[in-house]
């Protein structure tokens, strides 16, 4: 079976007056994610999100800054055989 990459992005907002941060991801329309999907969004430190991730299998792939240092995109790929 071919291995294919498939991505997602796990975005992080920091919040005012706080270490604490707000994280989202998106898969997209992968539907087959949505475990991953609501663990990784009641973490609150970015590290601990994308070590959560790492342990899944994901791969940061770029971190992209949304123009604000308080906002940053994190892209991850993951390969799987399908």
């Amino acid at each position: 079976m071919p291995l294919q990459e498939k991505y997602c992005i796990l975005k992080t907002v920091k919040r005012a007056f706080s270490g604490k941060v707000d994280i989202t991801v998106d898969f997209g329309m992968e539907i087959n994610f949505s475990k991953e999907f609501e663990t990784v969004e009641k973490f609150t430190s970015a590290v601990d999100a994308l070590n959560y991730m790492s342990g899944q299998g994901w791969e940061l792939a770029d971190t992209i800054s949304s123009g604000t240092v308080l906002e940053l995109h994190h892209i991850m790929k993951k390969r799987i055989t399908e």
